[in-house]
């Protein structure tokens, strides 16, 4: 089976992630059993910054893998999502600055999984940002409202979870969930992170790692206290209705 995340030392202090999923970058099964393998890596031996971005695929990621996802049991599919809450977590208190080159669409997790960084680079082009779940019947989880709330503010949040609002890359710089727009995301993310790398001592790590411990304990007790009401919206006949019906359109 081929592997849905590369891996890339650019120099000793750099490593570039790159989601390497197909076209979409849809997130799997697959791609979160590596996702935490490649944490524990870093966490183990953290660089000095780190860059993630949607590697050549046309889209960032246009969030989760729904042919594979309605294939669960109800089991399974809980698993799947308590996984994907801590996966964010644990990027967001990764003992070293990280930056999200966003270089196409990123839609419900791929939206999340480049809010978990702490900066995100949008490429200046036709592209869409966002949280598409109130489209479908299904609530935004507890965790992405926080970790949203966090890169944006709390009614800015509210309003892309309860609308579906999708955003350009100037709207989403006005809202502060871009940090920069720019014509080469993936060029520009890795500009930033030399300048990150070569700050002295440790001083930019030991921030980040302050700022991030406090953000992920809040992603863990949001989950914790709202993973059911969630998993129940999933489970509803009106959503798993329409899901089905993606799936189908995806897998057609």
């Amino acid at each position: 089976m081929e592997p849905c995340l590369s891996w890339e030392n650019l120099d000793p202090q750099i490593v570039r992630l790159s989601l390497d999923n197909g076209r979409g970058n849809a997130l799997s099964r697959q791609l979160v059993d590596e996702l935490e393998g490649v944490l524990g890596d870093l966490e183990a031996a953290p660089p000095r910054a780190l860059v993630l971005d949607g590697g050549n695929a046309a889209l960032f990621s246009g969030g989760f893998d729904l042919v594979e996802l309605m294939s669960f049991d109800a089991r399974d599919t809980r698993r799947f999502f308590k996984r994907f809450a801590e996966i964010l977590a644990r990027v967001t208190e990764l003992p070293c600055p990280t930056i999200a080159a966003i270089h196409g669409t990123a839609v419900a997790g791929g939206f999340l999984l480049a809010a978990a960084c702490d900066f995100r680079v949008v490429q200046d082009a036709d592209l869409k940002l966002g949280l598409t779940e109130a489209d479908i019947g299904i609530a935004v989880p507890a965790p992405a409202q926080v970790l949203v709330a966090a890169r944006t503010s709390p009614s800015v949040s509210l309003r892309l979870s309860t609308f579906g609002t999708l955003l350009g890359p100037e709207e989403a710089m006005a809202i502060g969930y871009a940090s920069i727009v720019h014509p080469n995301a993936q060029a520009e993310a890795i500009k930033l992170a030399r300048v990150l790398a070569e700050k002295p001592g440790d001083g930019v790590s030991v921030t980040k790692r302050l700022a991030g411990a406090a953000l992920a304990q809040e992603i863990r007790a949001a989950d914790a206290r709202g993973f059911e009401a969630f998993f129940d919206s999933w489970m509803s006949p009106a959503a798993q209705q329409k899901l089905r019906a993606l799936a189908s359109r995806l897998s057609g």
